[in-house]
């Protein structure tokens, strides 16, 4: 029997309308910038049901919750944030999934962080394939994944190269670039791998030597742009 794995996803909002489970989905709104007379309007397809669309698309055993932090024009703050990570770890999430970072360090962000790794969930967050290292996927409680050309949607690579510790399928429909992708997607496909694994019976204190295991892919994707 499967078990339901429950995973937080602080994000945009979850159109209800496109909800992908049968379990119901948990939500809150956090982004204090978000006019009360747009809390109820439809927008088009957001950010985060594709980060849920993709998360779905691994298992169907686990129930979401959603922490709305980002509002219409996709910005929020820091605190916003850490109240959203407080209310996670409060549920006591199985996963929390952040496809998102900054390159601006904040104590408070990496404390909750911890908190919530400490209490037994795990925090995957996308980390950028080039540039800066971001939070909080640099924060030692958190496990950081970047988009990774060379896997499959059902494969992971092994990176660990500072930045990243794992790489995953970067796009949001499989092979088909057009349609977007990123490291946002990353996460959230390692978020489904991780979601199946612990529906089965992976224990948390086994997951990453598990994962490592199967991981098809080591070292980081290296790109040719030519000849010489």
């Amino acid at each position: 029997m499967s078990n339901i794995v429950r995973i937080g996803v602080v994000d945009g909002a979850i159109t209800p309308e496109l909800h992908y489970s049968t379990l119901p989905l948990t939500a809150k709104i956090f982004n204090r910038t978000i006019p009360n007379s747009l809390v109820n309007k439809r927008f088009q397809r957001s950010h985060a049901d594709q980060v849920a669309e993709v998360i779905y698309g691994y298992t169907k055993n686990i129930s979401i919750f959603s922490a709305n932090v980002f509002g219409p024009s996709n910005a929020t703050d820091v605190d916003v944030v850490i109240d959203a990570l407080e209310w996670m770890a409060d549920l006591r999430m199985d996963i929390v999934n952040l496809s998102f970072g900054t390159i601006q360090y904040n104590k408070k962000f990496e404390n909750v962080c911890e908190k919530i790794r400490n209490s037994g969930s795990i925090i995957v967050c996308s980390s950028p394939a080039r540039g800066n290292v971001v939070f909080p996927a640099a924060f030692d409680s958190c496990t950081a994944v970047t988009g990774d050309a060379r896997c499959a949607p059902n494969e992971l690579s092994y990176i660990n190269n500072g930045t990243a510790l794992f790489g995953a399928h970067p796009y949001i429909y499989a092979n088909n670039p057009e349609c977007g992708g990123g490291s946002s997607f990353a996460a959230a496909r390692f978020t489904g791998y991780v979601s199946d694994l612990l529906s089965h019976g992976t224990r948390e204190n086994t997951l990453i030597e598990e994962i490592k295991s199967s991981c098809v892919y080591f070292g980081p994707e290296r790109k040719l742009y030519g000849k010489k």
